[in-house]
C-alpha cells in the first residue's frame, strides 16, 4: 500500500524495518498508561519494548516485512510518529507460552493475562482451525493522547485490513481490551464474539483483576 494523507495531515504508511524500535517505545509509552492489562502488569517501558519485541519481532512473525505494521506520523515533513498498528499471523502465535526474555518475578505476573486472554478467545478456538496466512490477529493498536479524536485508529486498522486482503488473508481477529478499542473495531465492521469482564474473571481461585472495570472483547470479522 501507498502513504496517504488522513484529517488533520495524517500521514498513514507501511512501518519499515527501521521504524521498529520507534513504534515498540510508542507501544510501550501508550500502553503503560491506557492499556489495562499492560498497566496492571506494572512493568517498566523498557521491559514492555523488549517483551513486545519478543513476542512481534520473532522468527513467526513476518508481518511487518509484508507491510502489515503501520504508522501514522504527524505531516509528511516532521515524521513524528503519533499511531501504530501491529499485527500477526494468528496461527504463527503461541498465546499458552510467556514471552522470551521474561525473569521468574516477570514469568510470575504473565499467567493471568494468558489465561484470561485464552478465554476471551474460546469461541475462536472452538470454531475454527486457522492454517498460515487465513486469520489476521490485531495485536496492537495505538494513537496518542494529543491526537485521538482524528480517526487515526480507524484509518490504520482499515489500511492494515486491505493490505491483509491483498495478502490473501479471509479472517481478523483482535481482542480489544478498552470500550474505545472495541468501537473502533465495531466502525471498521468487527463483531463481537466474547466478553469476558475483568473484575469477574477467577485464575486459580483469586481474581487478580478486581481492580479493572470494564471487560475484554473478542472481535472478528470475515475479510474476503
Amino acid at each position: 500500500m501507498e502513504s496517504h494523507i488522513t484529517q488533520g495531515g495524517i500521514v498513514i504508511a507501511p512501518a519499515m524495518e527501521n521504524d521498529s524500535d520507534m513504534l515498540l517505545k510508542l507501544y510501550a509509552e501508550i500502553f503503560s498508561r491506557r492499556e489495562p492489562l499492560t498497566s496492571n502488569l506494572g512493568f517498566s517501558k523498557e521491559r514492555i519494548v523488549s517483551i513486545a519485541e519478543a513476542m512481534y519481532l520473532n522468527q513467526n512473525n513476518d508481518s511487518l516485512r509484508q507491510g502489515l505494521w503501520l504508522k501514522a506520523t504527524l505531516g509528511r515533513d516532521t515524521g513524528k510518529p503519533v499511531g501504530f498498528i501491529v499485527t500477526g499471523d494468528i496461527s504463527a502465535e503461541t498465546p499458552n507460552e510467556p514471552p522470551a526474555g521474561m525473569n521468574e518475578k516477570e514469568k510470575a505476573k504473565v499467567p493471568a493475562v494468558m489465561a484470561l486472554l485464552e478465554e476471551v478467545r474460546r469461541p475462536l478456538n472452538e470454531k475454527y482451525s486457522f492454517r498460515s496466512g487465513q486469520c489476521l490477529h490485531i495485536a496492537a493498536l495505538g494513537v496518542v493522547s494529543d491526537c485521538e479524536g482524528l480517526g487515526i485508529g480507524s484509518r490504520l486498522l482499515q489500511a492494515a485490513l486491505a493490505r491483509a486482503e491483498e495478502i490473501g488473508y479471509s479472517y481478523a481477529a483482535s481482542e480489544c481490551t478498552g470500550s474505545g478499542s472495541r468501537r473502533c473495531h465495531e466502525r471498521c465492521g468487527f463483531q463481537n464474539l466474547q466478553s469476558v469482564e475483568y473484575a469477574g474473571f477467577e485464575f486459580q481461585g483469586t481474581h487478580p483483576f478486581a481492580n479493572i472495570q470494564g471487560e475484554c472483547q473478542l472481535m472478528f470479522r470475515k475479510l474476503l
